[in-house]
């Protein structure tokens, strides 16, 4: 018999962004996450931000719900814009390709915590957004100069 699903901490899902996007401290990492669930939830439907809400840990609802939309709706941007989005929202000097590598620390994350929520999240994004979606838990979509040995 295997053992129930135990959701990732808040902590948890901060401290693997950190580490794969290498920000250095915990809130460089958890402005990270907000900037990006917040912008996700805009990109996505309302009714799949709502399920990724009451999925992820309770600190993370903010966000989502900020950026969230009715629930069959969802805004439609590109990569750039949505990388632009995440930039002005984490505020600091970051550069374009730190903020990618912010959004795929991201998505990495969220594929480990929800593999099935994520595979809904994945299919609402266009084919453009494949360089900062991992496809199975684990995948390291950064660059292999970048990948931690």
């Amino acid at each position: 018999m295997s053992s129930p699903f135990t959701p990732m901490s808040a902590a948890e899902f901060v401290n693997r962004v950190l580490q794969r996007a290498d920000l250095g401290d915990h809130d460089r990492a958890r402005r990270a996450v907000d900037a990006v669930l917040e912008t996700l939830a805009e990109r996505i439907t309302g009714g799949q931000a709502d399920d990724l809400a009451t999925k992820l840990p309770e600190q993370f609802a903010g966000p989502l719900r900020a950026g969230q939309g009715p629930p069959d709706q969802a805004e439609s941007f590109d990569l750039e814009e949505f990388c632009r989005r995440v930039a002005q929202r984490q505020g600091g000097s970051t550069t374009a390709e730190q903020v990618r590598a912010h959004v795929a620390a991201v998505m990495q994350t969220l594929r480990d915590a929800l593999p099935d929520e994520y595979d809904d999240v994945a299919s609402q994004l266009p084919r453009t957004y494949a360089e900062v979606l991992p496809v199975a838990p684990g995948d390291d979509v950064r660059p292999p100069e970048q990948r931690l040995s």
